[in-house]
């Protein structure tokens, strides 16, 4: 059966057993999660002494992928919904509780696009589906508490980008060694725990982002019908979920025109045609007709984005461009140690924190959130490095892996400065505007680590194995910080 179906179930069962049978509290949870990690990794640790059997990479990563889903699902049960959220506000308010609430009581699309009742519905209509049906059996619950159960929804997406991420590895034709270094990272990046308790619309639009890039690799190996029509359900419900997935056509667009090329020249474009027509008759109205529905009534333009007032606590555009974008204030790196919204100004390091911890602030040890920035900060350099790389030296490295994710890198970047200059305000520099970048990064950086270890083989150990120990060292700190 589908891993993702015993996904779902998994994620229900902990849902159920440990919130709504046992109620089982913030600590507890984080023991087990830490349990739960230390039995992933003592198995590994017992197959690399046992004599009669090695370790094989598949069972490595079997193993980081079934501990960085602990991590997610741990944190979704012991962190409720309205706890470090991002504009959910109240059920009857005009944030994403009330949008979730109007779907739920009513069946109702919004009635304004006021605040957050601009934004596209998908997750809003599946998360209000899921509450439906754990209201049958908690008639009498109170509406928060019984509203906890949508985390279930963000909390699949952030473990089914595991699955995702680790099929694009191999679509790209990664070397084991390379893909196990990349899904390590990827499983153990706090940005993806925080993504799992998060009701807004950030979860399911990355899942479906990331898997319209899966299936445009695969369909310029194979251009069949099936595959273009998966690229355009991706697409169209990633918009259909919030209106950046639309930039997921930018990695998509040159890949057909170079196929549509290919075939041109083999005489085959016929079916190339009838192809990209069925793509575009299920993508667009999938993609736009929330925001054109938006446009008739309240004649809000395409693209629209809330805005807020200049005036705005959340305003940083009286700060200088150099001290925003051409900055990086090393007396600020770990001082303080969460973000701001309010006060920060400088885009890089709202990244570091933001990228680790969101826009909150803990009550954790401050010994262990040091590190965590400091390991993060030599992980993003480690990355960028690693990135230059491979454009660079590995021209043997498979071409989507080499170019085609640069090109998904440099598009998020792009429009995240772009994003930045047009709205100058404190929360538009967090990182979730850019996941899929950590994607990426980790990708380059196994991707670099295994060609660096294959290619001068004995005198390249010590940085293959350099590389590695930042990543075990972000990943216990990850760890450690989260369920500790």
């Amino acid at each position: 059966m589908s891993p993702y179906f015993f996904l779902t179930a998994a994620i229900v069962f902990c849902y159920v057993l440990f919130t709504l049978v046992l109620g089982v509290d913030e600590d507890a949870v984080r023991v087990l999660m830490l349990a739960g990690v230390a039995l992933c990794g003592g198995f590994l640790f017992v197959k690399c002494l046992s004599k009669k059997d090695t370790i094989k990479v598949e069972t490595f990563v079997l193993a980081v992928i079934i501990a960085g889903m602990i991590m997610r699902i741990g944190y979704m049960v012991y962190t409720p919904f309205i706890v470090r959220d991002y504009d959910i506000s109240t059920y009857d308010s005009t944030g994403h509780f009330a949008y979730m609430y109007r779907l739920f009581s009513e069946g109702l699309l919004p009635s304004s696009n006021v605040y957050q009742f601009y934004q596209p519905p998908f997750q809003h209509i599946v998360q209000a589906l899921v509450v439906k049906i754990f209201s049958l059996f908690q008639p009498d619950a109170e509406l928060t508490s019984l509203f906890q159960a949508a985390k279930i929804v963000p909390c699949f997406a952030s473990c089914a980008m595991l699955l995702v991420c680790r099929r694009l590895c191999e679509e790209v034709r990664l070397s084991k060694c390379a893909s196990a270094i990349a899904l390590s990272i990827i499983a153990f990046h706090p940005a993806f725990y925080i993504l799992s308790s998060r009701v807004n619309n950030d979860a399911m639009m990355l899942l479906f982002f990331m898997a319209s890039i899966l299936y445009t690799i695969r369909w310029y190996y194979r251009p069949t019908m099936k595959n273009i029509l998966l690229i355009a359900l991706c697409i169209g419900l990633s918009m259909m979920t919030k209106f950046s997935g639309c930039l997921a056509a930018l990695f998509t667009a040159p890949v057909f025109i170079a196929v549509l090329i290919k075939k041109w020249r083999e005489k085959h474009v016929k079916s190339i045609i009838g192809q990209f027509a069925a793509f575009g008759g299920i993508c667009v109205p999938l993609g736009l007709w929330y925001s054109i529905r938006n446009l008739i009534l309240f004649g809000q333009p395409l693209g629209y984005v809330l805005r807020f007032s200049d005036s705005s606590w959340l305003y940083c555009g009286g700060s200088s461009l150099v001290s925003r974008f051409l900055s990086f204030p090393l007396d600020q790196i770990i001082s303080p140690l969460y973000c701001s919204s309010g006060d920060d100004y400088n885009i890089w390091l709202y990244i570091l924190r933001s990228s680790l911890f969101g826009e909150y602030s803990f009550d954790r040890n401050s010994v262990i959130a040091t590190a965590l920035i400091m390991i993060n900060l030599l992980m993003i350099l480690i990355s960028v490095a690693a990135m230059i790389y491979v454009l660079a030296r590995c021209r043997e490295t498979n071409r989507f892996s080499r170019f085609c994710l640069f090109w998904v890198w440099f598009v998020q970047m792009g429009s995240f400065f772009v994003f930045n200059l047009a709205y100058p305000f404190g929360c538009t520099m967090d990182f979730r505007y850019i996941l899929p970048t950590a994607i990426v990064g980790a990708v380059y950086i196994g991707i670099a680590l295994d060609h660096i270890k294959r290619k001068y083989k004995s005198a390249a150990n010590g940085v293959f194995l350099a590389g590695c120990a930042v990543i075990a060292l972000f990943s216990m700190a990850s760890v450690l910080f989260y369920a500790a």
